[in-house]
């Protein structure tokens, strides 16, 4: 008879070093690559606010990052409740990916349910009744919008392309978002493989016409834009209509 705790272990299996009771059962290794921010260094503890942009905490303070955002009906999150972003990480074109974990509705709310017993017939039961609950809990990977590494300026430690298991822990400087980039590269050990900054958009200036009397190509210059019309270059513009015309610039 199979003694617990014994060589050979529970129900005739062989014990393994570590186990549980002797039925061979080993502690889950642990994640080389688990999200762990230094907070005195990086931006922490994300979640989603109602209009889906990215908040967390910076040096103590929470901080918004307004236009870095997910689309919380996309995820059909449940309304009032909070999305949390567990972890972040970039592909090799720069696009942020974040671990999220949300509530969204429950399909089987106000309906009678069986579920059987996780340990199977030796066990058996389970339970069954009316289930409760209006929401359950989802944990999927979800691309963030609105940020994006300036991948050509990037500085890696290796050549290649990043590896696609990896951490960005985000912080700021003068210049904005930097992203320092952990992976594993070419061996086991982790660490900070790039380094990347975040991808200015420039803001586009707004139109207006640019009439200029200069030369006789009879074209607009712009102030921000593609050229909008073509204009009288050498006659002289009604001023009534130049002023009605917001942007629009005599030279």
């Amino acid at each position: 008879m199979a003694i617990f705790g014994q060589q050979g272990g529970a129900f005739g299996q062989p014990q393994q070093q570590g186990g549980i009771l002797g039925i061979g059962i080993s502690p889950p290794r642990p994640d080389p690559l688990a999200y762990k921010p230094d907070t005195n260094k990086y931006m922490s503890n994300f979640r989603v606010n109602s209009l889906g942009n990215l908040v967390g905490q910076y040096q103590g303070k929470p901080t918004e990052l307004n236009g870095v955002r997910l689309d919380l009906k996309a995820i059909q999150a449940y309304e009032g409740t909070t999305p949390t972003v567990n972890k972040l990480r970039v592909n090799n074109e720069g696009k942020l990916f974040g671990n999220v974990t949300y509530e969204t509705a429950n399909p089987t709310y106000g309906k009678y349910v069986y579920r059987s017993s996780p340990y199977g017939g030796f066990w058996g039961g389970g339970w069954g009744g009316i289930d409760t609950n209006k929401t359950i809990s989802q944990t999927k990977e979800v691309e963030i919008q609105g940020f994006e590494l300036d991948m050509a300026n990037i500085s890696k430690s290796r050549s290649g392309a990043l590896p696609s298991a990896n951490n960005i822990y985000l912080r700021m400087d003068e210049g904005g978002l930097v992203g320092d980039i952990q992976a594993i590269w070419e061996g086991e050990r982790t660490f900070t493989a790039a380094i990347g900054r975040q991808k200015i958009q420039q803001e586009q200036a707004p139109l207006g016409e640019r009439l200029s009397r200069r030369g006789s190509s009879r074209t607009t210059g712009t102030l921000g834009g593609a050229p909008t019309s073509t204009a009288a270059g050498t006659v002289k513009a009604d001023p009534l209509a130049l002023r009605q015309q917001k942007g629009t610039i005599l030279t």
